[in-house]
């Protein structure tokens, strides 16, 4: 997880904390004042009730007994709420001033985001490291091993394969279809997976009028266009822009 992801979730979860101790507190004051005593006689609890220094005899079927017990309890939680958010802002000051500290020294550029192969298995599955086989609509070899539809669709899993793991077609249901995005990419940094779909043959309008569709399903289910789903174009006037797909790689993948 990036150190700013951390720092978010951290400071997200103090808030969500906070708001769950300040219904507590406002729980706690629409309670009776004093505590609940107890203590055995014989073995049996004998309940009091205790308001500064006085203190006086309740029955335990009483309706303050429970009240005082809950209010008890709520004081218990809010106690450790409270000491939570302590140790979480503790814990977000540690690493704003390990931030500081390292671009101060000028580490920051020198940092190296990766996943593990542990964690791409985690998210990709086994999958990442297969590779598809030849047939009459796959023909270009590319470095990975895969077999792709378009010597542009090779250039981008070559500009892939460089940078970071991806799969190639990969079964997907969105919106309720079924797709076979052309490069199902995890970002090394954050462990996002992120679609690029390369339209081909945008001069062509019914193909055009397909793949306005599948986007539009892709961002019914979520997708976001230029965060995790990426497009790149091209026609028969107008070829792949490589120094697009680069920007887009080093943008949204690494």
């Amino acid at each position: 997880m990036k150190e700013e992801n951390l720092t978010k979730n951290l400071k997200a979860t103090v808030k969500t904390l906070n708001y769950k101790a300040n219904e507590i507190r406002k729980r706690i004051s629409k309670m009776p004042s004093g505590k609940l005593y107890v203590c055995s006689k014989d073995g049996k609890p004998y309940f009091y009730y205790r308001e500064g220094e006085k203190k006086s005899y309740i029955s335990k079927d009483c309706v303050l007994v429970k009240t005082l017990s809950q209010k008890e309890y709520f004081e218990n939680i809010y106690k450790k709420t409270k000491e939570e958010i302590r140790i979480l802002n503790s814990a977000v000051q540690k690493l704003n001033r390990l931030h500081e500290k390292e671009d101060s020294a000028g580490f920051k550029k020198y940092k190296k985001p990766y996943v593990k192969e542990f964690r791409m298995v985690e998210i990709l599955g086994d999958e990442w490291k297969r590779t598809n086989q030849k047939d009459s609509e796959h023909i270009f070899s590319t470095d990975k091993g895969d077999y792709v539809r378009s010597k542009a669709e090779v250039i981008i899993a070559n500009m892939l394969n460089k940078k970071v793991p991806y799969i190639y077609e990969k079964r997907m249901i969105v919106n309720g279809h079924v797709v076979y995005p052309d490069f199902y990419v995890m970002n090394e940094r954050t462990g996002e997976i992120i679609i690029i779909e390369h339209l081909g043959k945008m001069g062509d309008q019914n193909y055009a009028r397909r793949n306005i569709k599948k986007l539009n399903d892709y961002i019914m289910d979520g997708f976001v266009l230029g965060k995790n789903l990426l497009i790149t174009m091209e026609t028969d006037d107008e070829p792949l822009n490589i120094d697009v797909v680069k920007r887009m790689i080093k943008q949204s993948c690494q």
